[in-house]
């Protein structure tokens, strides 16, 4: 048997928080799997995740995330990961999605999903057969490029034909390539033990080509810059797993240990989940709002809320939620949209407001937005959330695209119009869409959409609670200054100037602790605010009612951070 010499420690950086913080649940679940640790509730929940957001045709949105695009290599993954007898009808859907796309599937995507059919004990199905010959068809076509054929592909081929109709590239043929994706796949598919020698170049490689975060990039998609991609540093983690490479009980307590963490941090923040939500009440509620507020009432209360609390650095002495209140005090109410429509005179109210900090122009965005959205509130009914949603995406495509900034607002706009185009109509697909709606408005940004749906339907339940599957929870230097707190982040300074490049790590670290509501992982931002940022652990929270951060039992930084104020009082 090899001795395990790989550790974690010889990387420049902990592979383990790269696929934690960057990578989608699939490929989380497939680390999980090859540590023989996927009946941790951690990997229970994230397969419940991927179960319920499966469309009706059978696909998956890319990266199993709402409002995404389906993609067929999410379906080949989710074979690969989910058993057939356990998920019966999850995977026939998936199976019925793949052999109605085969023939429009690409020759990659077809090698991919022959393999994982032949990996996964598929072999006598229909599905498999068909995609056998599919792949000996478009070979035949490709036959004058078959030396052309990337290694990637022959070690494949290989997999599945055998040695008579294409032999399995060399070691050295395969680290010539430089492609740890590339290489992944060789590992994957190894018969026999690896030389000493062998082992050593295969260290070597992995070590040199990690890139900052600790991940790896494949060269097959064409991948570069400085960070690594989750594609191929799953597929390369695999192999080094499968091959007995890294120190394999060191990764696995290593592992063991981060999920005890999750489980602490889901069941504080389940524990405290009236808290969180009563936190946001309150300061809704001193914003004006009032439990029997129409539904049309409720979202332009949200709407102004959150625009109003991305400029709280402007707000001289006053908290976001008391100039809500001014401003619509100034519009007497919200009783009557008409008086939102008129833009000079929300215009006014902003530039009274914000007292000269902001810019005009910015001043600008902001009432052009609310005048929209009050605009929109006044001329369309609805009464459900798909109702409000199918009507929003209309709204923006005939009167918000005209006013869309920058090239971020253009692109949202343009997502609008491929959803209304493809009729897409899944509550995960819609629920996306509201998302990029409120950002094709001006002066919406990130933060700002997500605040209002989080408010508007987690904290005040305007919509039926299956929605809250799918919100997003709020993510800004709070949010990201608890996870780096808890060692979750590989490149923290990184995440503090882009709050939303750690998006993804909060999200499903969110969907991990409470499928039903991933939203709750919002609770990382409160916890922030009162105590991470400032690294004041004991301090009492006056909002909260508390004194001390509610993860200082667990949290690895907190010994740190007690250090340094004995240093102080000393």
């Amino acid at each position: 048997m090899l001795s395990l010499v790989l550790s974690l420690s010889k990387f420049k950086f902990n592979p383990l928080t790269f696929v934690f913080e960057k990578s989608p649940p699939h490929h989380r679940l497939f680390l999980l799997k090859s540590l023989k640790l996927e009946e941790s509730n951690y990997a229970k929940n994230l397969i419940k995740w991927i179960t319920k957001i499966q469309n009706f045709d059978g696909s998956f949105p890319w990266d199993f995330f709402p409002g995404e695009e389906s993609d067929p290599w999410m379906a080949i993954d989710t074979l690969d990961l989910l058993p057939d007898k356990q998920y019966f009808e999850v995977v026939r859907k998936t199976l019925n999605f793949l052999e109605n796309s085969l023939e429009k599937l690409d020759f990659y995507s077809v090698l991919l999903l022959t393999f994982v059919l032949k990996r996964s004990g598929k072999v006598n199905t229909k599905i498999y057969q068909k995609s056998l010959k599919i792949l000996e068809m478009r070979l035949k076509e490709r036959s004058k490029q078959k030396k052309k054929l990337k290694i990637f592909a022959k070690i494949l081929l290989n997999n599945i034909l055998g040695d008579e109709k294409f032999e399995r590239p060399f070691a050295n043929e395969v680290l010539a390539e430089k492609d740890p994706w590339t290489l992944g796949y060789w590992l994957l598919t190894l018969k026999n033990d690896i030389a000493p020698s062998l082992k050593q170049k295969i260290e070597d490689f992995a070590l040199k080509t990690e890139k900052k975060g600790g991940g790896w990039r494949g060269r097959f998609f064409g991948f570069s810059g400085t960070y690594g991609d989750p594609l191929t540093t799953s597929i390369f983690l695999q192999g080094l797993i499968e091959s007995k490479i890294l120190d394999l009980n060191e990764l696995s307590s290593e592992v063991k240990r981060r999920l005890e963490l999750f489980s602490k941090i889901g069941d504080t923040l389940r524990r405290k989940e009236r808290k969180i939500e009563n936190f946001f009440l309150a300061r809704i509620e001193d914003a004006g709002y009032v439990p029997d507020m129409d539904v049309k009432e409720k979202l332009l209360l949200c709407f102004i809320y959150s625009l109003i609390s991305q400029f709280y650095w402007a707000i001289s002495g006053l908290e976001p939620w008391e100039e809500t209140l001014n401003f619509i005090g100034k519009q007497e109410g919200l009783v009557s949209f008409e008086k939102y429509t008129n833009f000079n005179d929300v215009y006014n109210a902003f530039k009274d407001i914000l007292r000269g900090s902001v810019p005009s122009n910015r001043i600008e965005m902001t009432a052009r937005a609310v005048t929209l959205y009050s605009i929109f509130l006044n001329s369309r009914d609805f009464e459900s959330f798909q109702e409000y949603a199918e009507n929003l995406r209309h709204f923006v495509i005939d009167e918000v695209s005209r006013y869309a900034p920058s090239y971020g607002g253009a692109r949202n706009v343009g997502w609008v119009v491929r959803s209304v185009a493809f009729n897409r109509k899944e509550l995960h697909n819609l629920v996306g869409d509201v998302y990029k709606c409120l950002m094709s408005f001006p002066s919406i940004g990130f933060k700002t959409a997500c605040l209002q749906m989080f408010l508007s339907g987690r904290i005040m339940n305007t919509w039926n609670k299956e929605i809250r599957r799918y919100i997003y929870p709020l993510i800004d230097v709070f949010s990201v200054s608890t996870l780096s707190r808890l060692n979750l982040l590989s490149l923290p300074h990184v995440a503090e100037k882009e709050p939303r490049k750690a998006f993804r790590c909060l999200f499903w670290l969110g969907a991990a602790i409470k499928p039903n509501d991933p939203s709750l992982a919002t609770g990382l931002w409160l916890i922030g605010r009162e105590w991470c940022l400032r690294r004041q652990c004991n301090k009492y929270s006056d909002y909260l009612g508390e004194k001390g951060c509610w993860f200082r039992n667990f949290c690895p930084s907190v010994k740190g951070v007690e250090r340094k104020d004995v240093k102080r009082k000393g």
